[in-house]
């Protein structure tokens, strides 16, 4: 779990920085060694928001609901 979660504070230091690209990949990369990790869920749809990705953000979002 320790991996998943250096995942997460690195997409969440990018996204601070404005690297939404490479926050989204640090995320994707989270979401795939743990489907039901809730918090890069949550965090992808923030990014993705952002982004202009809005049903994909949405996604993101039911899904936290899903796992909460």
């Amino acid at each position: 779990m320790a991996e998943i979660t250096e995942l997460y504070d690195e997409a969440e230091k990018l996204k601070q920085e404005g690297d939404l690209d490479g926050a989204a990949a640090k995320l994707e990369e989270a979401i795939a060694a743990d489907e039901s990790y809730a918090l890069a869920h949550s965090a992808m749809a923030v990014v993705l928001q952002r982004q202009g990705k809005h049903d994909q953000a949405v996604q993101h979002a039911q899904k936290v609901c899903e796992l909460e």
